[in-house]
């Protein structure tokens, strides 16, 4: 795992007054599709994977490394919220169970979009 502290770049400042970044794609509708959601994801991801390893892109990442980064953005995820005061453990628990009513009506493409509540 990237060791990540302020020293070495990362995280990047943010607030939650953060403005929105000018490639933001917004929704015309009032609940965006799975498909757009995952768009979303893909660019934090990118943003994740390209700044902790410097400047890679997550398509040159073998499936163990791109798992890895994924899981690393998880968990900072989950500091963050801890410094907000939040309940990180309980986010958790509500992207498992959103997720999982999310995709209920789409098509399972494989074992792994299954998630075990």
């Amino acid at each position: 795992r990237v060791q990540l502290s302020p020293s070495n770049g990362y995280p990047p400042p943010l607030t939650r007054s953060a403005k929105v970044g000018e490639d933001v794609k917004s929704y015309n509708q009032a609940e965006p599709t799975s498909h757009e959601r995952a768009e979303l994801a893909e660019r934090a991801v990118r943003y994740f994977v390209g700044t902790v390893f410097k400047g890679r892109s997550p398509t040159t990442l073998h499936d163990d490394d791109l798992t890895d980064a994924m899981s690393d953005l998880i968990c900072d995820l989950m500091h963050y919220a801890n410094q907000q005061g939040l309940d990180a453990e309980y986010m958790l628990m509500r992207a498992k169970m959103n997720y999982g009513l999310e995709v209920s009506d789409e098509p399972v493409l494989d074992e792994r979009n299954v998630v075990s509540l």
